[in-house]
C-alpha cells in the first residue's frame, strides 16, 4: 500500500492500469499464501478508488529475474519496487535485488524506500550484526 501513495498521481494523470506482482522462493507455500493474501487486501484497498488493479503470484528461484521477465513480457511502462535492505533477501539474491532488478531490466524502474517501522528498522539491525560477524580486518605481518 506505501507503494501506491508514490504512483496514485501517475495512475490518475495517465489513467493507467496497476499489475501487483508477488513472487515467492519455490516450495514456500508459506510465503505464496501470504502473498496472495497481502495482495488481495491491497487490490481491495485501492479499487475504493475505481483504479483498474490486477494481479498475480509466482513461485521461483530466481526472483529478480522473474520480476524481470514478467514486467518485460507485460511490456509495462514503469516497474515500481520496495527499496530492500532484508539479510534474507540480500543473502538469497548474493546482493540486493533492487539492485539486481535496477541494473537489468529495460524498462523504467522507480524504487521506494519504504518507511523505517520498528519491524524494518529490527531487521536492519540484524542485518548489519550479521555481516559484523563476518568481518574479518586485514592484518599484515613484516617479513
Amino acid at each position: 500500500m506505501e507503494k501506491y501513495d508514490y504512483i496514485k498521481p501517475i495512475v490518475e494523470k495517465n489513467d493507467a492500469k496497476i499489475h501487483l506482482l508477488g513472487v515467492a522462493q519455490l516450495h514456500d507455500e508459506y510465503e505464496i499464501s501470504n502473498l496472495t493474501n497481502k495482495l488481495r487486501a491491497v487490490r481491495e484497498a485501492i479499487l475504493h478508488n475505481n483504479e483498474y488493479i490486477s494481479y498475480e503470484t509466482h513461485q521461483c528461484e530466481n526472483i529478480a529475474a522473474k520480476i524481470l521477465e514478467v514486467a518485460h513480457t507485460r511490456n509495462d511502462d514503469i516497474m515500481i519496487i520496495n527499496a530492500t535492505l532484508d539479510k534474507a533477501w540480500y543473502k538469497f539474491f548474493g546482493g540486493s535485488y533492487t539492485q539486481q532488478i535496477v541494473n537489468h531490466s529495460k524498462i523504467p524502474v522507480l524504487s521506494v524506500k519504504p518507511s523505517l517501522t520498528p519491524e524494518l528498522l529490527k531487521q536492519r539491525k540484524q542485518y548489519f550484526a550479521a555481516e559484523a560477524q563476518h568481518y574479518c580486518p586485514l592484518t599484515m605481518q613484516p617479513l
